[in-house]
């Protein structure tokens, strides 16, 4: 079974990033570990998600796209650190946490 994450933010109530952190804390309190959990959010989405854009995204290779996300503490300590931004990368663009988050 390929567990991944992703919110539902869509629909009324969940906001995107937010609801993504609520939701590894959840992994996280049903027993996965930040490396699962990470997994669940990068690997496994883009498994899951398939097509052309599943074949590109999930992990750093050559060819994938260049969005990602640098983080200032290290979420394998605590999951929570995922939600620790210092800059963003978005089509080869860096964007600092702060620039894009008012």
């Amino acid at each position: 079974m390929t567990i991944s994450a992703g919110t539902d933010a869509g629909d009324v109530g969940p906001i995107h990033g937010p609801a993504l952190f609520r939701e590894f804390q959840l992994m996280k309190e049903a027993g996965l570990t930040p490396m699962q959990i990470l997994q669940c959010a990068t690997a496994n989405a883009a498994k899951l998600f398939g097509g052309d854009t599943g074949a590109h995204i999930g992990s750093i290779d050559k060819g994938n796209f260049a969005d990602l996300v640098i983080l200032k503490s290290n979420p394998l300590d605590d999951i929570k650190n995922a939600s620790d931004i210092e800059r963003t990368v978005k089509n080869g663009v860096v964007y600092t946490a702060d620039s894009i988050v008012h």
